[in-house]
């Protein structure tokens, strides 16, 4: 896990932000990670931008991430499902840029500032100003019960369809993004991708981790790794409703 101190990541929402990434193109080397995600085919890329995105793209910095469907906000969960990664990835400090007009992704900027990262989004259009993000207070891992051979606890709630539907959706979100980072691995790395996943719904999340581990979507694997099955992540995407 990269735990590099200070890291800096440049989220680009190219279907909403060319306008004013000119600006930003040739700095590219200093961001660790530089994400473009989008959902539409036949996004232009202007031609002095290739050699500075084929420097980061050799170095191993840019991902360009192509959204399996096209639909409504597509590639805005694309990009919190990636920054709910990064975040976990690169620990504390780190600083996201997000290139958009879109003021949806504010909401993105909050949760990641409510864990401590530094956050903006740059836009030709007036940004909004924030409230003031609370600051998320540490929790302890999830309990595992030696009893039950690393089983989480069962859950007193049952699972709402509802609640299946979101879980399935997050199923199917992990299978699209599976060829281009790895699913998350330990405890923590789960809790934060399905948090940002389900916009800071903490009780949601709650629920969507033991649900994973009960269906054997996920197995304790030591005191704090997950190990992920992956046609058992499939099989749930499978039940995704559109």
């Amino acid at each position: 896990m990269d735990t590099t101190s200070n890291a800096k990541v440049l989220l680009i929402d190219i279907e909403n932000g060319l306008g004013h990434i000119q600006s930003r193109i040739k700095d590219l080397k200093v961001y660790q990670k530089v994400i473009v995600c989008y959902a539409h085919d036949g996004v232009k890329i202007p031609l002095d931008w290739l050699f500075p995105l084929s420097e980061v793209l050799q170095s191993g910095q840019l991902e360009l991430i192509k959204m399996p469907e096209v639909g409504k906000n597509a590639a805005d969960f694309g990009l919190y499902f990636i920054a709910g990664m990064l975040a976990e990835r690169f620990k504390q400090p780190t600083s996201f840029t997000i290139l958009s007009n879109d003021a949806d992704l504010d909401y993105l900027l909050q949760l990641l500032q409510r864990y401590q990262h530094q956050a903006e989004r740059i836009s030709l259009l007036p940004v909004r100003e924030l409230a003031p993000a609370p600051v998320a207070q540490a929790k302890p891992d999830l309990p595992v019960s030696t009893a039950a051979a690393g089983q989480i606890p069962a859950s007193t709630a049952k699972t709402s369809e509802e609640q299946k539907q979101f879980i399935y959706k997050y199923c199917q979100r992990l299978s699209q993004l599976a060829k281009t980072a790895n699913p998350p691995s330990s405890k923590s790395a789960l809790v934060n991708s399905i948090r940002s996943f389900a916009n800071g719904d903490q009780a949601l999340t709650d629920k969507s981790v033991h649900y994973l581990v009960s269906s054997g979507a996920y197995k304790v694997k030591g005191a704090a790794g997950l190990e992920p099955d992956r046609d058992k992540i499939r099989e749930l995407a499978a039940k995704a409703k559109s």
